[in-house]
C-alpha cells in the first residue's frame, strides 16, 4: 500500500502548545515527548499515522518542523494535514504541509501539494 509523506512547519516555538495541537489532531494522550538543550521533540505513531515534531527554542529559532506519513489516501491525507494546518491557526500559529504520496520504496507517485 502506499503512503503519503509530509513535511512542512509551524512558525513557533512553544512546545506546549505543538504538543497539545498534534494530541487534539492525532486523538492521542501518549505523545512521547523530548526535553533537549536547544528544542523539544514531539513524536506519535499508530497504525495510519507517524508524526515527529521538532520545536527549536535556541536564539533565532521560531520554528516547529513537522514531517511523517500517513497510511491513507492521498485525498484522505489532504483532508487531515488540513485539519493540523487549520488547528494551528486556530491557536493563532501559522503552519503549511507539503506532501506527496510514495510507493514502498519511498518514491513518489503523485505530484507534491501544500496545505496552508
Amino acid at each position: 500500500m502506499n503512503r503519503v509523506k509530509f513535511f512542512g512547519e509551524a512558525y513557533t516555538h512553544d512546545s506546549e502548545l505543538v504538543r497539545s495541537v498534534l494530541a487534539k489532531w492525532s486523538s492521542a494522550t501518549d505523545l512521547e515527548v523530548r526535553v533537549k538543550i536547544f528544542g523539544d521533540r514531539v513524536t506519535y505513531e499508530d497504525d495510519v499515522t507517524y508524526v515527529f515534531a521538532e520545536i527549536g527554542t535556541g536564539p533565532g529559532q521560531q520554528d516547529c518542523l513537522l514531517q511523517g506519513h500517513l497510511l491513507t489516501s492521498l485525498d484522505d491525507a489532504k483532508k487531515r494535514l488540513q485539519s493540523l494546518v487549520d488547528m494551528s491557526k486556530a491557536r493563532g500559529v501559522e503552519a503549511y504541509v507539503d506532501f506527496t504520496e510514495v510507493n514502498d520504496t519511498g518514491d513518489d507517485v503523485s505530484n507534491d501539494f501544500r496545505v496552508k
